[in-house]
């Protein structure tokens, strides 16, 4: 069985991507902030990673990648956020996110970023 993480501080969003990423051949797991993405990455060693940039905590999306990536750097990181800053974008890219979803995202986005990085049904 394949896991996502969510990860975003926003509940209205975890609950829009849980339901866009609900299949039954995936377990879902969801992140408030930061800290606790990487914590939850430690345990869960999910296979794709769904991360927004702006979180609390002192911890954003981009420092909460950079750390996954030296715990494992292939590990599949998308940032889905609504900052659309080159600065974020590049920085992101840098540390090795593979994609970069802008919200509002549809369904079909999603599900091709899961077709593309864990396969189709």
């Amino acid at each position: 069985m394949k896991k996502i993480l969510l990860v975003d501080d926003s509940s209205l969003i975890r609950a829009v991507l849980k339901n866009f990423t609900k299949r039954d051949n995936i377990t879902i797991i969801e992140a408030s902030e930061g800290k606790e993405a990487i914590e939850k990455y430690k345990a869960e060693t999910p296979d794709l990673i769904f991360m927004d940039i702006i979180m609390p905590n002192g911890m954003d999306g981009i420092s909460a990648a950079k750390e996954i990536k030296k715990i494992n750097p292939n590990a599949n990181i998308v940032m889905c956020t609504s900052v659309r800053e080159d600065k974020e974008f590049n920085e992101a890219k840098n540390i090795g996110v593979e994609d970069y979803l802008n919200k509002p995202f549809s369904k079909e986005e999603i599900s091709k970023i899961i077709d593309k990085y864990l396969g189709g049904n």
